[in-house]
């Protein structure tokens, strides 16, 4: 009774995906399936390069005045490499 219960339930999904199939490929008229070529865009760079400025001018400050030392700057520890990746705030605090 179970194996009758499955195929009927499959039957029922594959023919309401069947039915939706057809219903999109019926109601969706062709020049809708390809993409329109864009239009073309005029000064497109000057936003771009707005961007890019305003991004480095925000770290330009901590880079001008690089004047500070942590708790741990000159010492040893902080030229040993596998340890510094973890404590690098502490010998150098621009980071």
């Amino acid at each position: 009774m179970a194996r009758r219960t499955r195929t009927s339930t499959l039957s029922v999904v594959l023919t309401l995906a069947a039915a939706c199939l057809l219903a999109q490929l019926v109601l969706t008229p062709l020049s809708a399936a390809f993409i329109s070529p864009r239009a073309e865009q005029k000064n497109v760079e000057v936003p771009a390069v707005l961007g890019a400025l305003a991004a480095l001018g925000t770290s330009l400050p901590a880079q001008a005045s690089y004047n500070w030392v942590g708790p741990l700057t000159g010492s040893e520890i902080c030229s040993t490499k596998p340890i510094v990746w973890l404590i690098y705030p502490l010998c150098d605090p621009v980071f």
